[in-house]
């Protein structure tokens, strides 16, 4: 989430599964730095790496970016943990399909048919 959406000339769109966000202290900061459409997909359940990756930290994040006019769209999963996905640790099959549907609805939008 932090190199691809600076990069307008490379990426048309981030989708981002459960992302490393603990590292951000500036959250406006962050926010203002976007320059790319971004999607994330939260599990409200997670505390992987003690909070490495957590919803509410997207949230702020959303909400930072909504203030600065930034394109941050957040689907938070209230039952899924970290690594949702199939074959992960934490699979959650309604989380899993619901983001999967978002992620290809996403990328036909950020890269066309």
């Amino acid at each position: 989430m932090y190199w691809g959406t600076q990069l307008t000339d490379q990426v048309a769109g981030a989708v981002v599964w459960y992302p490393a966000n603990a590292f951000i202290r500036d959250v406006p900061g962050f926010a203002n730095r976007l320059q790319v459409p971004v999607v994330v997909f939260a599990g409200g359940k997670d505390h992987f790496r003690n909070g490495c990756c957590t919803a509410d930290k997207d949230g702020a994040l959303q909400q930072a970016s909504k203030a600065a006019g930034k394109s941050f769209d957040l689907t938070v999963y209230p039952d899924a943990n970290h690594d949702f996905v199939k074959g992960g640790s934490n699979y959650n099959a309604k989380a899993y399909e619901d983001a999967l549907q978002r992620t290809a609805d996403a990328l036909k939008t950020y890269l066309g048919s």
